[in-house]
């Protein structure tokens, strides 16, 4: 029960997702970042667990993944074909929270140049995964 003159705090989080998994998933990711100490007057960045889908998307020779780190720790993005083969490592060690790029110029972890067709991106943070359907076109 609240008297007259007693503080209250209120505070919210504007969260989305494609599934709602990836919803479930960032609504976890805003709990976490809240800190009852921080002062109302100062702004809370946001960060949360997010890999964005490629752009371009179809491509060739080349896109770019955006992702998301919301906690520093561990992190992976790596390409897989449809049959769920390992094709290319873009990413894999500690990261700090933050916004992230990484480009894919369509090569494997040899070198060697791939072929068109349907590629999945997965991300990886602690327990948490994301992943995304491109395009390479010739």
């Amino acid at each position: 029960d609240l008297a007259g003159g007693d503080d209250i705090t209120v505070a919210f989080a504007m969260v989305h997702g494609a599934t709602l998994e990836e919803f479930l998933a960032n609504v976890d990711a805003a709990h976490a970042a809240y800190d009852p100490s921080t002062p109302v007057t100062e702004e809370l960045p946001v960060k949360m667990f997010r890999l964005d889908q490629n752009a371009p998307n179809p491509f060739n020779p080349q896109t770019v993944l955006s992702f998301e780190v919301a906690a520093p720790g561990r992190v992976s993005l790596a390409i897989y074909d449809v049959a769920g083969k390992l094709v290319r490592t873009l990413v894999d060690g500690t990261r700090p929270a933050g916004q992230f790029e990484a480009t894919w110029n369509g090569t494997d972890d040899s070198g060697q140049r791939v072929s068109s067709g349907v590629y999945f991106a997965k991300y990886r943070a602690g327990d948490q995964v994301q992943t995304r359907k491109m395009t390479m076109v010739k």
